[in-house]
């Protein structure tokens, strides 16, 4: 018999983990008053390499901006994104439903800022649900790794107040899986700077008298300019601002908002 798989906000897990997920969240809701969400959980082997692909490229030589090398496929890996490190495909404990990553309803960044009295609580008492913080290890305090039971009954609830709670069955169909909306908002957030910044470097260019040459140079010059503005304000809010204002990486594209959602 495979894997059960079922769904809570919106993510898959195994029904041992989303069980288990229940039993955390009456403790942690008793405790703070809150609710526990799972923000990611089982990728297939696809989506694994979907989110690889984007964060990482081939590089024979240098450690990259992050000093972050996989390698996988019998090459040499360096990740060249802002937006956190991710396993190669083939070795994720997501790929196993062995994985989840966590968040809360606070208004504050709660568990999955390390240091915070909800970290700290969830990190202390986690293991004795099965979930480990392991995530402390490399930077994701909201990345804990479940090691109970992967069975579970046929159906469970989730976590008490979740949108569409736990449901049973095998690996379950949303309207727009991982795998497309990653491709679909990296294309989006790759071309929209590019074509915004062109489109503004050639209306300035209009009111000069120059010629096709130094227009395209204006064009290319304002483009390059305000994509980098662009990376750099996203950078800025997956940083520092998202915790509390998540809902402006929407808005840039950005795959920290789903994460985070």
């Amino acid at each position: 018999m495979g894997l059960t798989l079922v769904t809570v906000d919106g993510e898959r897990v195994s029904a041992g983990c989303a069980a288990a997920l229940v039993r955390l969240n009456e403790a942690f809701r008793a405790q703070f008053g809150l609710e526990l969400r799972v923000s990611s959980g089982y990728r297939s082997t696809e989506e694994q390499t979907a989110i690889f692909l984007e964060r990482f490229h081939v590089q024979d030589e240098g450690d990259g901006p992050f000093g972050d090398v996989r390698y996988w496929n019998d090459q040499r890996w360096v990740r060249h994104s802002s937006e956190g490190t991710v396993a190669a495909p083939g070795t994720s404990r997501h790929e196993r439903s062995g994985a989840v990553d966590l968040r809360d309803t606070g208004s504050d960044p709660g568990v999955t800022t390390e240091g915070t009295v909800r970290s700290d609580w969830l990190r202390a008492n986690g293991p004795s649900f099965g979930f480990q913080p392991t995530g402390f290890g490399f930077g994701e305090a909201w990345h804990y790794d479940y090691d109970g039971p992967q069975d579970g009954p046929a159906t469970t609830k989730g976590p008490a107040t979740t949108e569409g709670a736990a449901q049973s069955g095998a690996q379950t169909t949303t309207s727009e899986q991982p795998r497309e909306r990653a491709m679909r908002d990296s294309v989006v957030r790759t071309f929209t700077p590019w074509l915004v910044g062109a489109l503004i470097g050639w209306l300035i260019s209009l009111g000069w008298e120059i010629d096709d040459t130094w227009r395209t140079l204006i064009t290319v010059a304002t483009a390059l300019v305000i994509s980098m503005i662009y990376y750099a304000v996203v950078r800025f809010l997956e940083t520092k601002v998202a915790p509390r204002f998540g809902w402006l990486l929407g808005v840039a594209r950005s795959p920290n908002y789903h994460r985070r959602r």
